[in-house]
């Protein structure tokens, strides 16, 4: 079994496909029986699947296997990869959904890539703000043509480097970036619900791709220090905000 060995660090696994999209959705069961059986060792530090058919992730990757109908697998116990840091996956043509994930502890960088079906991400266990994060120490992240796709309840408050292309602009909002705060001493737990600091964008570097309808997300960006931009066509708004943004250094490439 793959998971036994103990020697891999990296893997990657690729559903190379010209299939028609009928054909796409009939492998979908076949795909989740394989990449359900290709656990990882628990040792991994890199991982990318592309092109994978499934309707949802593997079991392996999730608190319980109650979402998928992978029957061909059965979970003995909950996978911990506890050493990955990097994970890319691209290409998911049948996924909608991202929820109940394991919580990657050491997570640092991930990318969802050509994923034009998915509409949800849950960086939390249950897609609930009082629930522990999935990406607690997540800094880097990159969505690449995912224009159905909302994060629920929030980005990482970890994050500082996003990358952000062909995706749905709303994912851009200030609500996205939300997270809970503390709790003074003096405060009931049960404000824990609402008690959030709307505001908190917290990213230091972000890079763009592509015209935007509206570049009003980046006055919300007061600790921006490197903002990189492409094939932009509405410099007339963009300049005007780059102007406002004296809070802090921040060098532009345009």
């Amino acid at each position: 079994m793959l998971k036994q060995k103990n020697n891999i660090w990296s893997l990657e696994l690729d559903w190379s496909s010209s299939q028609t999209k009928e054909e796409l959705v009939s492998d979908a069961e076949q795909d989740q029986g394989v990449l359900g059986a290709l656990e990882p060792p628990s040792q991994i530090k890199n991982m990318r699947i592309c092109g994978y058919r499934g309707l949802c992730l593997p079991h392996w990757m999730m608190q319980n296997d109650s979402c998928c109908a992978d029957k061909l697998i059965k979970q003995t116990s909950i996978c911990q990869l506890l050493s990955l840091t990097d994970m890319t996956l691209e290409g998911f043509p049948n996924l909608k959904y991202i929820r109940g994930l394991l919580v990657f502890g050491s997570l640092k960088s991930l990318n969802l890539l050509r994923m034009a079906n998915l509409e949800e991400l849950w960086t939390t266990t249950n897609g609930s703000k009082i629930h522990g994060c999935c990406f607690p120490v997540l800094s880097e992240l990159c969505i690449t043509g995912c224009p159905k796709l909302n994060v629920k309840p929030y980005f990482p408050p970890s994050l500082i480097t996003l990358a952000f292309e062909d995706s749905n602009e709303q994912l851009l909002s200030p609500s996205s970036f939300s997270h809970r705060l503390p709790l003074s001493a003096d405060e009931p737990s049960s404000s824990c619900n609402v008690h959030s600091d709307s505001a908190a964008l917290h990213l230091k570097k972000l890079r763009l791709t592509g015209s935007s309808s509206s570049w009003g997300y980046l006055r919300h960006c007061t600790e921006l220090e490197i903002l990189h931009i492409e094939c932009c066509n509405d410099m007339a708004e963009l300049l005007e905000i780059l102007q406002n943004l004296t809070s802090h250094p921040c060098s532009s490439c345009l």
